[in-house]
């Protein structure tokens, strides 16, 4: 898949003792949890199962989301 404002290395997904964790690599243009308008950022973050992850999302200069066409959203789901 190509997405238009995806970095080759977004985001980093750990598992660490049973927990999934999600941080922000080279994203320029972020990663979203739950459709919130506030990046994730670079500290590693406890997501859980429902939780909908978005990428791909371009950042206007003063904040304001641009939903592409390519947009990924991708839900974390158990076994």
């Amino acid at each position: 898949m190509k997405y238009d404002y995806m970095s080759r290395f977004h985001a980093l997904i750990s598992v660490q003792n049973g927990k999934v964790f999600i941080r922000e690599v080279e994203a320029r243009n972020g990663v979203f949890l739950n459709y919130s308008q506030d990046r994730l950022g670079v500290i590693p973050r406890e997501i859980f199962e429902g939780d909908d992850l978005s990428f791909g999302v371009k950042l206007e200069g003063d904040g304001e989301l641009e939903i592409p066409v390519t947009l990924g959203i991708f839900t974390l789901k158990a076994k």
